[in-house]
């Protein structure tokens, strides 16, 4: 059972950690002020002193540190209920909170949605990458490993999280390949999209080279269909790859190669393909480049959270239960997780 802390803010500036920082001590407390949260005051003050008030009257400010104080947890609170405004107009119902003058709430744990209990997933992954997440164990090697099973789990989670991003942007219908058990497994669901497109046909299994009945996914993570079930016969297909890795991830990346690689799979392909990539992170100059070199389009955490507010439900895909099951790796230890403020235990409910 997961039991962890979070570390002590430093800083008034308002980012998208810090938004999460907020979100995941609401989602476990179910209400918390923007005030309430732990931040270190005296550093904090110091910082708006050096980086938002004007160098002239730096000094006026330190002098009357009680001005640049209240000054300071005016402008944090402000930020981040205006910050909390964007993100639940981004995501729209799937929003997982309701927030009440400078008051986040959580609606209940029954009203939340899907793309709601992945976009938690998500934002605690941040909070762990950004060092806020304090997991308790009987020693550091202990706590270490409790952070290195959610990590892994929640390897296999964002690939959900990547198939409900790339079919918010396209109106689009996921399908998990990462799901299939067997290349036996992958055969079937390409002839279901192949059925779903009205068009194209897989190859008979035996065709299939022995690379291929190797290949559990197809070297893919989810495909997309493009557009809505009245585009019959006109439809794109995306291929995406998805990875949570800050480095190594060219092979994630598909391009011309990779497209022409899945291609072979089908006697006739169903639909023209694109390819996407997804990644958790904050979008990057060196990857953006890297996956405009592919003609790949590139999902970085913004595009991720837009994505999830487009969601239409019920999504017409027939790997949703899988989507739901792979979800509850992560969500499963979320819910019987313990968060520990100010002394206490607060664990869902």
């Amino acid at each position: 059972m997961i039991k962890f802390g979070l570390s002590v803010l430093n800083s008034p500036k308002v980012t998208s950690d810090v938004l999460a920082y907020w979100e995941v001590a609401a989602f476990f407390i179910k209400s918390v002020s923007a005030e309430a949260l732990d931040l270190d005051v005296d550093e904090a003050t110091d910082w708006y002193i050096d980086n938002v008030v004007d160098e002239a009257s730096r000094d006026d400010y330190r002098s009357e540190r009680q001005t640049a104080e209240s000054e300071m947890i005016e402008s944090f609170t402000q930020a981040l209920t205006k910050a909390v405004r964007e993100r639940s107009s981004a995501l729209g119902e799937h929003y997982p909170f309701v927030l009440a003058d400078a008051e986040l709430r959580r609606k209940d744990l029954s009203a939340l949605s899907s793309a709601a209990l992945n976009y938690i997933c998500l934002q605690f992954y941040r909070l762990i990458k950004a060092g806020f997440v304090e997991f308790h164990g009987q020693n550091s090697d202990e706590a270490k490993a409790v952070q290195a099973s959610f990590l892994r789990k929640f390897t296999r989670v964002f690939e959900n999280i990547a198939a409900y991003a790339v079919a918010g942007h396209t109106s689009g219908s996921a399908f998990l390949t990462s799901s299939c058990r067997s290349s036996e497994h992958l055969h079937a669901l390409l002839k279901s999209i192949c059925a779903s497109i009205g068009a194209g046909e897989v190859l008979a299994y035996d065709q299939w080279n022995e690379l291929q009945r190797a290949a559990n996914d197809g070297g893919v993570d989810c495909l997309v269909r493009v557009g809505s079930a009245e585009d019959r016969g006109n439809a794109f297909l995306s291929l995406v790859g998805a990875s949570i890795q800050e480095s190594h991830i060219d092979h994630k990346i598909m391009g011309v190669d990779a497209r022409e690689r899945f291609s072979r799979f089908f006697r006739q392909k169903p639909a023209a393909f694109q390819s996407a990539f997804v990644r958790p992170q904050d979008e990057t100059a060196l990857i953006r480049l890297k996956c405009a070199d592919k003609d790949c389009l590139l999902y970085s955490y913004d595009e991720i959270v837009r994505g999830l507010g487009m969601l239409q439900f019920p999504m017409r895909s027939i790997n949703l239960r899988k989507v739901g099951v792979k979800s509850r790796l992560v969500l499963s230890d979320l819910e019987t997780a313990t968060l520990v403020h100010e002394f206490e235990d607060h664990a869902l409910s």
